[in-house]
């Protein structure tokens, strides 16, 4: 779960927390009401709500910037991230993919590296079946050297 679903999901038990405790005043104070001067009772009852709904405000500005300051962190990650991916990728020297007797030892060279088939295959301009199949090869040459 996201953090924006917790947040409104505290928003709605926060709501229904505070129904209940009116409906809870409401009827615990229900033989006052009977007893008791119902212009006192009412005015009690509008300050309780209304305090209750400017903490319901409150709460509701503090969820919403809590939310704008980790969207704002989230971007800042993703963008570093994406800089740093794009940084990786430039860096790459790049093999002549027009000598095919090269492409395993740059394929080897890229595997090393850490880059997935995909982005093998895509920077050298060959099929991923072939780089997988260059990678187990590579992977197998490996366990017979052991």
């Amino acid at each position: 779960m996201d953090v924006n679903g917790l947040l409104i999901a505290l928003l709605v038990v926060s709501a229904l927390l505070n129904a209940g405790a009116v409906m809870f005043f409401i009827k615990w104070n229900k033989e006052r009401i009977i007893s008791s001067n119902s212009d006192k009772l009412l005015i009690s009852i509008e300050e309780f709500v209304n305090k209750i709904e400017e903490k319901n405000e409150e709460l509701f500005q503090n969820m919403t910037d809590y939310i704008k300051v980790k969207e704002s962190d989230f971007e800042q990650r993703i963008a570093l991230l994406e800089e740093k991916q794009n940084f990786k990728i430039e860096e790459i020297v790049l093999p002549e993919a027009a000598e095919p007797a090269k492409a395993p030892e740059s394929v080897e060279t890229l595997y090393k590296q850490g880059f997935s088939a995909k982005q093998i295959a895509k920077v050298l301009g060959m099929e991923n079946g072939e780089v997988e199949l260059a990678i187990n090869m590579l992977n197998k040459k490996k366990s017979y050297q052991k």
